[in-house]
């Protein structure tokens, strides 16, 4: 009776090493795997009064930007924050987000900049004379960033995305909700083609704009 045993267990552990080599990883080995802040899509929750805000007013402003440009130019906006209220993207690994690259899932943190606020932001994008606006998903934020909040997802995914070390949706867009504790967001950044891009962001009373390069 031993010995049926023992090669019972024997493909048991074959199996479960076959599935493991195959990309299979149980919870405890994906503690171990995924590098610290990558949690799944499914275990990330936006801020708990993102849902009881009015988001109309913001909703149903158009996107504005729709220079023309002279070809071959694209005067993307400096790094230095504005003057009046808004976020800017910071880089939260070594890329310009100013210049950045296409087929590539970006990480950019969202720094609110300006002066103090407390109420949604709503962050959308698009393409200055051409298709395809800018696509956002959400990214985890650093387990040190303390004055960080996940954004909430604007509208419906456009399409799906998997990496080494996350799974997640595209929107066009984001809502962020500042006040105290929560002043900057994380989010992936994915754009098709190269061109001249816009950030479009509303909140209040006020609505900004900056300009960004997509290179091949």
């Amino acid at each position: 009776m031993r010995r049926p045993v023992l090669l019972a267990g024997s493909a048991l552990v074959l199996v479960l090493a076959s599935a493991i080599w195959l990309g299979w990883k149980p919870a405890s080995l994906r503690d171990v795997l995924w590098p610290p802040g990558a949690a799944r899509s499914a275990e990330l929750k936006p801020p708990a009064n993102a849902l009881r805000l009015d988001w109309s007013s913001l909703d149903s402003r158009p996107l504005q930007n729709g220079t023309a440009l002279p070809a071959g130019s694209c005067p993307v906006s400096n790094a230095h924050p504005p003057a009046s209220l808004g976020v800017i993207p910071e880089p939260a690994v070594a890329i310009n987000p100013w210049r950045l690259p296409t087929h590539r899932y970006t990480t950019i943190m969202w720094q609110l900049v300006g002066g103090p606020y407390a109420g949604p932001i709503l962050l959308r994008g698009g393409r200055i004379g051409g298709e395809g606006p800018p696509l956002l998903g959400i990214s985890p934020a650093p387990s040190d960033a303390s004055d960080s909040s996940l954004p909430l997802p604007d509208g419906h995914p456009v399409r799906a995305a998997e990496t080494d070390q996350n799974f997640f949706s595209l929107y066009t867009g984001m809502r962020l909700v500042a006040g105290p504790g929560a002043e900057s967001w994380w989010t992936y950044v994915y754009i098709e083609t190269p061109g001249c891009y816009f950030w479009q962001e509303d909140y209040g009373a006020g609505t900004g704009h900056l300009i960004f390069e997509a290179i091949s």
